[in-house]
C-alpha cells in the first residue's frame, strides 16, 4: 500500500470516533476548521497520511480525526484524505455520508474504498436499505465493488438478519468472476447462523471448501454457535471435535459458546465437562465463561452447583462483575432462597462491583416470587437511593409481588409511581394488575383498568384478554353482567388477538358462570372448524360447564372428541364427566364411566371417589356410596375432609350411624379436624337416636377444638339430652351456649324449664333467660 492510500482499511483497524467531528457535517466552515491550532497541518496531503498513522499508532485518535478535519477543510477534492475522513465518522455514518457529498461536490471521485467504507458505517449501524441505496451509489458511479466490498455487504445484510439478501450478493459477487475469501465466506455463515439455519450455515461451509479454503477458528465459532443457537449441541460439539482434529486451536470464544451449547439444551454436565476441557487445553476461563456456567446450573435447579463456581471463579483470579451477581440473585431467586439472594446483592456491595437495574429487579423478583412484598418495597426503596433508575421491568415486579399477596391497592399505587418516574405502563404491567384484582375478587375494577389501558393506546395481548375474561368469570360480575365475558372476546378478536388454550378455558368458565351454555358450544364448535386442539385443561372447563348447565350428553360429546386430537383423558376430565351425569340424576352412567376410566388405567383420585360418594348418597344408595368409600381406602388413597364430610353426610341420611361413627374416628385418628359442617351434620344424627354416649364425645370433642354449631344442630342435640334424662350434660350444654354460639330455641327453652322443675334455682334462671331472649 502506498503513503497515499488510506490509513486503515475498511474493515477492522481502531478509528477516530470518540468526538463529534467535521466539515460541513458538524456545522462547522472550511475556513472555521482551517484556521483551527490545536494540530498543525502539514504543507501537503501526503504528509497528512504520514502524520495520521503515526497518531493513530499511538492512539492519539483524536488529534489524528481534528488533522483529517483541517486537511480535508483545505483539500476538499483529495479522495485519500475524503476516505480517511471517512472511515475516521464511520460510527457516525450520517456524518461519514456527509464528507462523502462534500467530496463529491469539491470534483474528488469515490472508489471502491470510498464506498466500502461508507457501507460499513450504515451495515455497523444495523441500517441495511441504506447500505443497498450506497451500493447502487456505487453502480451508478461505475464503480467496480472488489471482494472488500461484497465481503462487507454480505456481513451488512447478515447482520441486520437479512439472510437471503445476503445470499443474492455472494451469488452476484461470484457471477462477476469476484472470488469469495475466507472473510466473504464467515461472513456468509455467520448471517445464516444467526439466522437459526444452521445447515444453510454448513452447507456453505462445505463449498468453501470445494474452493479450496481451509475453514478458520472464526468459521468454526460461526458454525458451533449456529447449532448451538438451533438447540443442536451435539452437532456443535461434532464441529468442535472436527476442529481440533483439524489442527486449528480453539480460542476462549468457542469453549464458551460450546459451553452456552449444552447449557441452553439443559445438559449442565456435558456443559461442565466442555469447562474442564478448556482448562485442560490451557485456555483460561474469563468472566464470560464462569457467568454461563453459573447460569446453566442455575437453569438447571442446581443453586449450590451455581454458588460452588462463583467460589471457583474468585479462586481463579477472575473478578465477578454485575452480570456475575444478577446471574446469582437470579438463580436463588428462582430456586426459593431470597435469604441467600439477599446475602450475595450484600457481598456484591462489600466487593465493590455496583449493582444496577438488573440486579435489583432480580432480587425485587426474588422477594416478590417468596411472597415477600414488603422486603422486595425495601430494595426498591434502596435501589432509588442509590440513584438507580428503575425501568419498566422492575417496576411490574412490584406490582406482581403486591398483587400476588391480595394488596391490589398498593399495585395500584405502584403504577403512580411509574407515571412521577417517567416511566409509561407497558401491557404487561397493566395485565398484572388487572390479574391483581381479579384475583382479589374485584372484578368490576380489573375492567375499569382494562379500559384504562386502552384508552393509553396500550395494545391489550393475548395474555391481557385472558386475564380480562378471568375476571368475568368471577360470581359477581357474572351475575351482574353477564354479557361481559362475550364482549371482552369479540374486542379481541376484533383486534385481531389470537386466542389460546389458557383464553378460552377463562372464557368457558366465565361463559358457564354466566349461564351461558349456547355461546361456550358456539365457540367450542368454532375451534373444531378450525382444527384447533383445546388442552386437557380447556378440556375440563367444557365439561364441567355442560355438566353444571345440565347438559351432561354434551359434556360427553366434548369428552368423545378428545380422540380426535390424540388427547388422553386425565383423572380431572374423568372427574368432570362423572360429576356432570351424577348431577343430572343418572348415577349408572357416572358409574359406567368411572369403570371406563379404571380401564383405560386412569386410576381415580380423593375427588373422583367423593364425587361417586355424593352421586349414590343423593341417590339414595348408600351401600354403593359405602362401597366407594371402602375401595377408596383399599386402593390406599388418604380421604380428604371433603370425602370424609361426603361419605358421613351419605351414611347420616341413612341412618347408618355406626358406619358415620368408624368414619368420624377414621377422620379423627388421621389428624383431621372436621368442620363446623361436619360437626353439626353428625350432632343432629345422633341426636335423633339413643346414642347418647357418642352424642357427648362429640360434643366434647367440639368443645375442644373451639369450633362453634348451627342453631338447629344445638337445639337438636340439647334436646337429645333432655328427652334422655342426662340433665347434667344438658345443663353443660346450655351453659356452653354463647362458647358454642348456640342459641336456644323457645320450645327448646320449654323443655329445659320443664326438665328442670324440681331444681327452682336453675329453672328460675331458665326462665330469666327465657323472658331475656323474648321467649314465652
Amino acid at each position: 500500500m502506498s503513503e497515499d492510500a488510506p490509513v486503515n482499511d475498511a474493515d477492522g483497524n481502531p478509528t477516530d470516533t470518540d468526538t463529534p467531528s467535521s466539515t460541513s457535517a458538524c456545522g462547522q466552515s472550511r475556513e472555521d476548521l482551517a484556521d483551527r491550532r490545536e494540530v498543525e497541518l502539514p504543507e501537503h496531503p501526503r504528509k497528512v497520511t504520514r502524520q495520521v498513522k503515526i497518531l493513530r499508532k499511538t492512539k492519539r485518535y483524536r488529534e489524528a480525526r481534528e488533522l483529517l478535519e483541517l486537511a480535508f477543510a483545505r483539500w476538499p477534492d483529495n479522495a485519500i484524505i475524503a476516505n480517511n475522513l471517512i472511515i475516521a465518522h464511520r460510527r457516525k455514518p450520517e456524518q461519514a455520508w456527509q464528507v462523502y457529498q462534500d467530496m463529491r461536490e469539491a470534483g474528488a471521485q469515490p472508489d471502491a474504498y470510498t464506498f466500502s467504507n461508507l457501507i460499513k458505517a450504515f451495515g455497523d449501524a444495523y441500517e441495511p436499505d441504506r447500505v443497498w441505496e450506497i451500493y447502487q451509489e456505487m453502480l451508478a458511479c461505475g464503480v467496480e465493488a472488489n471482494v472488500i466490498t461484497y465481503s462487507i455487504l454480505v456481513k451488512a445484510f447478515g447482520d441486520s438478519r437479512q439472510p437471503e439478501r445476503a445470499w443474492q450478493l455472494f451469488e452476484t459477487m461470484k457471477r462477476e468472476d469476484i472470488k469469495p475469501n475466507i472473510v466473504t465466506y464467515n461472513s456468509l455463515i455467520k448471517a445464516f447462523g444467526d439466522a437459526l439455519q444452521p445447515e444453510r450455515a454448513w452447507q456453505i461451509c462445505e463449498g468453501m471448501l470445494e474452493q479450496g479454503i481451509a475453514p478458520n477458528v472464526i468459521t468454526y465459532n460461526s458454525l458451533i454457535k449456529a447449532f448451538g443457537d438451533a438447540g443442536e449441541p451435539l452437532k456443535a460439539n461434532a464441529i468442535f471435535e472436527g476442529m481440533r482434529e483439524s489442527g486449528s486451536r480453539p480460542n476462549d470464544f468457542t469453549y464458551n459458546i460450546l459451553i452456552k451449547a449444552f447449557g441452553d439444551a439443559g445438559m449442565s454436565e456435558r456443559a461442565l465437562h466442555a469447562f474442564e476441557l478448556m482448562e485442560a487445553d490451557g485456555v483460561a476461563p474469563n468472566d464470560f465463561t464462569f457467568n454461563i456456567l453459573i447460569k446453566v446450573f442455575g437453569d438447571a435447579d442446581q443453586p449450590e452447583r451455581a454458588w460452588q463456581l462463583y467460589q471457583a471463579m474468585v479462586g481463579a483470579g477472575v473478578e465477578p462483575d454485575v452480570i456475575t451477581y444478577s446471574t446469582l440473585i437470579k438463580v436463588f431467586g428462582d430456586a426459593a432462597q431470597p435469604d441467600r439472594a439477599h446475602q450475595i446483592y450484600l457481598k456484591m456491595r462489600a466487593r465493590g462491583a455496583t449493582p444496577n437495574v438488573v440486579t435489583y429487579s432480580a432480587l425485587l423478583k426474588a422477594f416478590s416470587d417468596a411472597g415477600q412484598p414488603e422486603r422486595a418495597w425495601e430494595s426498591f426503596q434502596q435501589m432509588k437511593a442509590h440513584g438507580v433508575v428503575p425501568n419498566v421491568i422492575t417496576f411490574n415486579i412490584l406490582i406482581t409481588a403486591f398483587g400476588d399477596t391480595g394488596q391490589p391497592e398498593r399495585a395500584k399505587a405502584v403504577i403512580e409511581s411509574m407515571h412521577d418516574a417517567g416511566v409509561a405502563p407497558n401491557v404487561v404491567t397493566y395485565s398484572s394488575l388487572i390479574n391483581a384484582y381479579a384475583d382479589a375478587d374485584r372484578a368490576e375494577e380489573a375492567i375499569e383498568i382494562y379500559r384504562a389501558m386502552k384508552a393509553a393506546g396500550v395494545a391489550a395481548n393475548v395474555v391481557t384478554y385472558s386475564s380480562v375474561l378471568r375476571a368475568c368469570g368471577k360470581a359477581g360480575l357474572s351475575a351482574e353482567h353477564p354479557d361481559s365475558a362475550w364482549q371482552v372476546y369479540q374486542e379481541m378478536l376484533r383486534e385481531g388477538v389470537t386466542p389460546n388454550v389458557v383464553t378460552y378455558a377463562s372464557l368457558f368458565e366465565a361463559l358457564g358462570r354466566a349461564g351461558q351454555s349456547e355461546r361456550i358450544w358456539q365457540v367450542y364448535q368454532g375451534m373444531r372448524a378450525r382444527d384447533e386442539a383445546p388442552n386437557s385443561t380447556v378440556y375440563s372447563v367444557l365439561i364441567k360447564a355442560f355438566g353444571d348447565a345440565g347438559q351432561p350428553e354434551r359434556a360427553l360429546r366434548v369428552f368423545e372428541s378428545m380422540e380426535t386430537h390424540d388427547s388422553s383423558p386425565d383423572v380431572v376430565i374423568y372427574s368432570c364427566l362423572i360429576k356432570a351425569f351424577g348431577d343430572a340424576g343418572q348415577p349408572e352412567r357416572a358409574w359406567d364411566i368411572f369403570e371406563q376410566m379404571l380401564a383405560q388405567g386412569v386410576p381415580g383420585d380423593v375427588i373422583t371417589y367423593s364425587i361417586l360418594m355424593k352421586i349414590f348418597g343423593d341417590a339414595g344408595q348408600p351401600e354403593r356410596a359405602w362401597r366407594v368409600y371402602e375401595a377408596m381406602l383399599a386402593g390406599e388413597i388418604a380421604p380428604n375432609l371433603i370425602a370424609y364430610s361426603t361419605v358421613i353426610k351419605a351414611m347420616g341420611d341413612a341412618r347408618e350411624l355406626q358406619r358415620v361413627w368408624d368414619v368420624y374416628q377414621r377422620m379423627r385418628d388421621a389428624e383431621f379436624r372436621p368442620d363446623r359442617v361436619i360437626y353439626s351434620t353428625l350432632l343432629r344424627r345422633f341426636a335423633e337416636t339413643e346414642y347418647t354416649d357418642c352424642l357427648w364425645k362429640l360434643y366434647e370433642d367440639l368443645h375442644s377444638v373451639e369450633s362453634s354449631l348451627d342453631e338447629s344442630a344445638y337445639n337438636l342435640t340439647l334436646r337429645a339430652f333432655i328427652d334422655a334424662g342426662a340433665l347434667e350434660r344438658a345443663w353443660a350444654i346450655y351453659e356452653a351456649r354463647e362458647e358454642v354460639g348456640g342459641k336456644v330455641h323457645p320450645a327448646t327453652y320449654r323443655a329445659l324449664a320443664e326438665a328442670f322443675g324440681e331444681d327452682p334455682e336453675r329453672r328460675r334462671r331458665i326462665e330469666q333467660d327465657m323472658a331475656g331472649a323474648g321467649g314465652q
